[in-house]
């Protein structure tokens, strides 16, 4: 009669070895198959969890077959370092891919033809909008964005402006003909020509003459409701 120790299995291995096969067939797919959905099956990875679980409950019956060893350990680690990083990777990819910016510029030259079409007889010389989506966010219209997107606008006005209350008349008339509430916009960057050149020093001394830029920068629906008197305030030439 033979006598001797009867092996015992590591717990992870199985699991190990369905992961690999898996992440195997899925490779051949992505590479083989155009239509295969890769992010679907990024979403699926916490399932090796999951068998990682089930395989530790059935050995747990049969503890004296059960073995943990260090390598043992390292590889259900290892597994379970694997699955959660790419449970990550869809969100990730939707965050930053390119198809959350073909989403950005798409909304934006949206909103642009709306905001030309508000502002056809207004000094605007030139619009430009900022649109930064949230990462769970997908918005499939213009209306939908939401409060936890940001939403700006650049605005270069037209014509000369000698003085910061006549730079700010026109920027309240700008923002009157806009509707900041629908979606809402977060900030809006004004900037014109200022009316004469100016003589500024350079490093040796020397003036020359340069172009001065009216500016008004607006942030908050506090400061977008503000009156032209209270924006000539924030005015500034540079």
């Amino acid at each position: 009669m033979e006598t001797g120790n009867k092996p015992r299995r590591r717990v992870g291995s199985t699991t190990l070895g369905l992961a690999l096969i898996l992440a195997g067939v899925v490779m051949l797919l992505y590479y083989f198959w155009p239509g295969f959905d890769f992010l679907l099956a990024a979403k699926l990875s916490p399932l090796i969890l999951v068998a990682l679980g089930v395989e530790i409950l059935f050995t747990s019956f049969k503890p004296e077959e059960r073995r943990y060893d260090f390598l043992s350990v390292f590889l259900c680690l290892v597994l379970m370092g694997i699955a959660l990083v790419v449970s990550f990777l869809p969100s990730l990819y939707n965050s930053i891919g390119p198809q959350r910016h073909a989403l950005e510029a798409s909304l934006s030259a949206q909103l642009e033809d709306s905001y030309y079409q508000r502002l056809k007889d207004s000094p605007v010389q030139d619009l430009a909008v900022n649109l930064y989506l949230n990462y769970a966010s997908q918005p499939a219209s213009t209306q939908q964005i939401s409060a936890g997107d940001t939403l700006g606008l650049s605005i270069q006005l037209s014509g000369s402006y000698e003085s910061a209350e006549d730079f700010a008349e026109s920027c309240r008339q700008v923002l009157d003909q806009l509707d900041l509430q629908n979606p809402r916009v977060d900030w809006v960057d004004f900037t014109a020509p200022a009316p004469a050149d100016v003589l500024v020093p350079d490093e040796t001394g020397e003036e020359s003459y340069e172009d001065m830029q009216a500016s008004l920068y607006l942030s908050g629906p506090y400061q977008l409701a503000w009156s032209a008197q209270e924006m000539a305030g924030s005015v500034s030439f540079f």
